[in-house]
């Protein structure tokens, strides 16, 4: 099984299918930045994640390119089986996909301040984490949160939850307790 998990979100099986081209990358463009201006206080675009934005993006150019079993989730991921003979092209596909996404809504480099702010917001998540009943371990201190930011090993409490967790709960912790990592920066 194959996913997209823009931000992480969980996948969904579905039939395979069998499209078969030559991947070809999309030509890079000047980033353009100006959808920013519309972050409101909540740190979303009109009530909706970086995800919720390029997900369907994504999604309608898969589908475009011959992978019409793939499922999209409210919260942007999507996936569905892929025969192991298929993996490269869907995989090529996805990046190619996930490029034409960027070109509308292209992420910005996240600086030290970005990461401060959104250390405070894994704070306030944790505790509310906890009040729900979810073991979250101690958090970093903000100096090495920032270090793992660039490893790609962040603390975040979300990646701690139990994978076992069924994603009516799973939501439903969502609007309780805001993930940052669907906030923008």
């Amino acid at each position: 099984m194959l996913c997209s998990a823009i931000p992480l979100a969980a996948c969904v099986e579905t039939a395979s299918v069998e499209p078969a081209r030559t991947h070809t990358p999309a030509a890079p463009a000047t980033p353009d930045f100006s959808y920013l201006d519309d972050v409101g206080e909540d740190g979303l675009i009109e009530g909706k994640t970086y995800g919720q934005l390029v997900g369907p993006i994504t999604y309608d150019c898969m589908v475009d390119n011959g992978w019409v079993d793939l499922v999209l989730d409210e919260d942007g991921s999507f996936g569905g089986t892929v025969p192991p003979e298929q993996r490269e092209q869907y995989q090529a596909d996805l990046e190619d996909c996930d490029a034409k996404a960027q070109l509308k809504y292209p992420m910005p480099e996240t600086t030290e301040d970005d990461m401060r702010e959104r250390y405070v917001f894994e704070l306030e998540t944790r505790k509310c984490l906890m009040a729900q009943g979810y073991p979250i371990s101690e958090p970093p201190s903000v100096e090495k949160y920032i270090e793992q930011n660039q490893t790609g090993e962040l603390w975040m409490p979300y990646s701690e939850l139990p994978a076992s967790l069924k994603q009516a709960e799973y939501k439903r912790l969502r609007e309780v307790c805001p993930d940052p990592a669907y906030r923008f920066y």
